[in-house]
C-alpha cells in the first residue's frame, strides 16, 4: 500500500471520525439544544420573537352571540306551561385584541398589562341584525329583588315592590340585540340602586345601563389588570398568571378556589404533556381546568386537545374539591355554577350552552334546549412542543335564577328556573400569519434528529468501509510480498 493510498485512507478516516463524532454528539444533545433555543425565543421580553405575537393577537378571533327568545312570557304563572325558548343568532363579531403594557418586573420576571378588546360586527357571518328584538327575563328587576332577598329591612322590600308596581315593571323585557350586547339600555331600578344605602343594598353596581357587554367594547381596563410570568427565569411558568388586579387570591370564592392561577390565555409553557391545563377566565373570576381528550391535527400541525368535560361545573356532591365554589346556600344541581359574587350580586349562573353536560332537570324546566357536543363543548388545541394554541372554542351560557319570592308581585307563584338568557362562543383558529412557523417548530425536533442520525450513520458506515478496505489492502500487500519472495 503506497503513500497515496495511505493518505487517502487517512483523509477518509478523519472525515468518518468527524462525521461520527458530530452525528453522535448532536444526536444526543440536539433535543436539549433545540429546547434552549426555543425557550429563549418564547420567553417574553419587549424584543423577543414572542412579543409581537402576544402584544397584538395575529390570528383571527371571533365571538358569536346566541339569544333565547322567550315566546310565551305571559304564560309564566301557568303551572301547565313551560317557558318556550327559541334560539336566535349567531350575531358574530370579529375581535381585535391588543395588550397595553404597564410595567416589567425583572425581579420576579413578570409583566403587568391591560388587554384592550375591540369588536366589529360581521353582518355576512351573522344570522340576524343588531336591531332584532328579543324577549327575555328582566335582569335588572330580578337582580334588584335578589339583592334584598336576605335583607333584614322588610320595609325596603315593600318599598321596592310598590315602586315596581307603580312603574309597571314586568318579569320580562323586550329589547334589541344591540341594546342587550354593547349599547345597553336604561332602567329606573339601576338608578334607584345608586340611591340606596349600602346597609340596605350591600352591592354597588358600577353601570348606568344594562347590557351584557356594555362599556366593554374598546375598553382596556374592563377585564382587569393582569400580571403574567414571562418565563425568562423559569420557562415552565411562561404565560402563567401571577396576579389579577394586584391580588393572588380574590374574594369571590372560598379557599383555594379563589386563587389566581393558570394561563393568562395566549401562551402555555412548552413541552406540554397529556396532563390537564389551566386557564384563568376574568369573566367568571376563576380558573378553569381542561383535561386532555385526544391527539388531534389542525391544518397539518399535530396537537393535543384539552376540553372541559362533564365534571367542570359539578357540585361538591360528585366532585368534592369543588366545595369552595358553592355559596353559603349550597351548590345547584350538577352542571351549573353560581357566579353571582363575580357579577355584582346578580343571580347569574354559568353553564355550557343548552345545559350541555348538566343535570337533565335544567332542560326539563323550559322548552327549546338541544345540547350538541360538536357545537357546545369547550376545547383548546395546543402544539405540544411550543405550547402555542392552534384552535380554541370556548362556549359558555349565562343563566338567571328565577325563583318565587312572596314579597314581590312579579315573582309570586313563579316556578324555579335557571333561565337561559344568552350564550356565546369565542373562537380562534391559527392561519397563514403564523401557521407555517408553528408547523416548522413542530417538526424541527424530528428533522434535526433525522439529519444528525444520518450524519452519524454515514460516519460509522464510512469507518466500517474504510476498515474493510484497509484490511483488504493489507492482505493484498502481504500476498504480493510472498509472491516476490518465492520468485
Amino acid at each position: 500500500m503506497g503513500f497515496s493510498s495511505n493518505c487517502k485512507l487517512g483523509t477518509a478516516t478523519t472525515i468518518g471520525v468527524a462525521l461520527s463524532t458530530i452525528g453522535a454528539v448532536f444526536t444526543v444533545y440536539w433535543p436539549s439544544l433545540f429546547d434552549n433555543v426555543l425557550n429563549n425565543q418564547l420567553a417574553l421580553s419587549n424584543n423577543s420573537k414572542s412579543y409581537g405575537l402576544w402584544e397584538v393577537t395575529p390570528i383571527p378571533m371571533y365571538i358569536e352571540f346566541y339569544f333565547f327568545n322567550w315566546t310565551n312570557p305571559k304564560d309564566l304563572h301557568d303551572p301547565n306551561k313551560k317557558p318556550i325558548l327559541v334560539e336566535v343568532g349567531p350575531y358574530v363579531f370579529r375581535e381585535h385584541r391588543v395588550k397595553v403594557v404597564q410595567d416589567w418586573f425583572p425581579l420576579n420576571d413578570t409583566v403587568t398589562y391591560f388587554q384592550n378588546r375591540i369588536w366589529f360586527f360581521e353582518q355576512s357571518m351573522s344570522k340576524g341584525y343588531l336591531n332584532d328584538t328579543i324577549f327575555t327575563v328582566n335582569i335588572p328587576a330580578i337582580t334588584a329583588t335578589h339583592a334584598l332577598q336576605d335583607s333584614k329591612y322588610s320595609a325596603a322590600k315593600g318599598a321596592l315592590n310598590l315602586i315596581m308596581e307603580f312603574l309597571g315593571i314586568k318579569i320580562w323585557v323586550k329589547k334589541t340585540v344591540g341594546e342587550f350586547l354593547f349599547d345597553g339600555y336604561g332602567d329606573p331600578l339601576l338608578d334607584l340602586a345608586k340611591l340606596m344605602p349600602s346597609a340596605v343594598v350591600p352591592v354597588t353596581i358600577p353601570f348606568d345601563k344594562f347590557g351584557w357587554f356594555y362599556k366593554r367594547n374598546g375598553s382596556a381596563t374592563y377585564d382587569g389588570l393582569f400580571n403574567m410570568f414571562t418565563g425568562r427565569d423559569d420557562i415552565t411558568k411562561f404565560g402563567e398568571m401571577g396576579e389579577w388586579n394586584h391580588v393572588k387570591s380574590t374574594t369571590y370564592y372560598k379557599s383555594y378556589c379563589a386563587n389566581v392561577n393558570g394561563s393568562a390565555g395566549e401562551f402555555f409553557p412548552p413541552k406540554q404533556t397529556k396532563q390537564p391545563i389551566s386557564l384563568f377566565v376574568p369573566d367568571i373570576c376563576r380558573t378553569l381546568n381542561l383535561n386532555f381528550k385526544e391527539e388531534t391535527e389542525v391544518d397539518g400541525i399535530a396537537g393535543y386537545r384539552y376540553w372541559a368535560d362533564d365534571t367542570m361545573f359539578d357540585n361538591a356532591t360528585t366532585r368534592p374539591d369543588n366545595w369552595c365554589f358553592c355559596p353559603a346556600g349550597g351548590c345547584p344541581p350538577n352542571g351549573v355554577m353560581d357566579i353571582s359574587s363575580c357579577k355584582w350580586g346578580a343571580p347569574a349562573y354559568i353553564s355550557f350552552p343548552h345545559f350541555f353536560h348538566a343535570d337533565p332537570w335544567y332542560r326539563s324546566t323550559v322548552e327549546g334546549m338541544e345540547p350538541n357536543e360538536t357545537k357546545h363543548q369547550m376545547f383548546m388545541d395546543l402544539e405540544p412542543n411550543s405550547g402555542i394554541p392552534l384552535e380554541v372554542s370556548a362556549a359558555l351560557q349565562i343563566n338567571i335564577l328565577l325563583q318565587p319570592m312572596k314579597e314581590f308581585s312579579i315573582l309570586r307563584n313563579v316556578p324555579k328556573i335557571y333561565f337561559p338568557a344568552i350564550w356565546f362562543r369565542q373562537t380562534a383558529h391559527i392561519d397563514d400569519s403564523i401557521g407555517p412557523e408553528v408547523k416548522l417548530l413542530s417538526i424541527i425536533p424530528t428533522i434535526g434528529f433525522v439529519i444528525f442520525y444520518i450524519i452519524l450513520s454515514t460516519g460509522v458506515t464510512s469507518l466500517f468501509v474504510i476498515g474493510i478496505c484497509y484490511v483488504t489492502m493489507r492482505c493484498r500487500n502481504e500476498e504480493d510480498r510472498v509472491i516476490l519472495v518465492n520468485s
